[in-house]
């Protein structure tokens, strides 16, 4: 069968190039591919730095554009889970070497709402815990991962209703509780099959209380990973500015958590971000 034979669809197929579909978007492809070339190079970047803080602030920034791009184009083109997974590893590598507190990313974090940042938030704030809860480097890495993309099913949700200002409608809220699941999905549809990674990525909005969602669990049927997640992403939605209220500061947020939203969490990682702040 001669190409131009082919269906659109079945030439799209073919066209693959590092991983990368190919995209009406030339522009979006180009950034992605320029972004997973500064991953790749990241040992060479962070080597060349012998400032920690600027470590820091060198990989946050590549992890602020990786995730951007990541959940603008997630649907045209392929996941870059390898790109992912070595940032991850970078990431961890630096948290695991280095007595870090929250103040090393407070010049870091913005306080507005992007969805880049917020992926790197929710990822640092949990392998923090993780880290002082034991965990080890192959779980970190695992748990940083599940950080960056517990929202990248977020992408299938129209943006009028992620980005809307006022209140939003019961038929609105019923499609933003469908995220997690569509995270998972697409996760799964990438060969990302940890179960850990997994159930953590699908439980970060389930309550200790049974509030949460999508399933309304219960206690300790929520994973170890599900609560940590859970924590780092209302953590993080504190300490961000909204369109109705300033942003928490990292103290403030803490005790809010632990004073109004006890019932929800489990305090003992919520004290361990507690102690993260000397």
């Amino acid at each position: 069968m001669k190409i131009e034979e082919l269906s659109e669809e079945e030439i799209k197929l073919l066209e693959k190039s590092d991983g990368i579909e190919k995209s009406t978007n030339e522009e979006s492809k180009k950034s992605l591919k320029n972004i997973i070339y500064k991953v790749n190079r990241l040992e060479e970047t962070l080597n060349n730095s012998v400032d920690v803080q600027e470590k820091l602030k060198i990989i946050y920034e590549v992890g602020k554009t990786l995730l951007a791009s990541c959940s603008d184009n997630v649907y045209s083109q392929r996941l870059p889970v390898a790109a992912l997974k070595t940032f991850s590893k970078h990431f961890v590598g630096l948290i695991v070497k280095n007595s870090f507190t929250l103040s090393n990313f407070k010049a870091l974090i913005p306080n507005t709402y992007d969805i880049g940042s917020h992926s790197v938030n929710v990822a640092i704030f949990a392998s923090l815990i993780g880290s002082k809860e034991g965990m080890n480097a192959k779980e970190l890495n695992n748990l940083f991962l599940a950080g960056l993309l517990h929202d990248i099913g977020e992408s299938k949700i129209d943006k009028r209703i992620i980005n809307k200002q006022g209140k939003i409608t019961k038929e609105e809220r019923k499609i933003l509780k469908k995220h997690p699941l569509e995270s998972v999905k697409h996760l799964v549809k990438h060969s990302i099959n940890n179960q850990e990674l997994l159930s953590g990525v699908i439980q970060h909005h389930e309550r200790l209380d049974g509030t949460g969602y999508p399933e309304g669990l219960k206690g300790y049927s929520i994973s170890t990973w599900g609560q940590i997640l859970g924590i780092s992403d209302v953590f993080d939605a504190l300490i961000t500015q909204k369109s109705y209220r300033d942003a928490y500061s990292t103290f403030d947020a803490l005790i809010l958590m632990k004073k109004d939203m006890g019932k929800q969490f489990n305090l003992k990682y919520v004290n361990t971000l507690i102690k993260l702040l000397r």
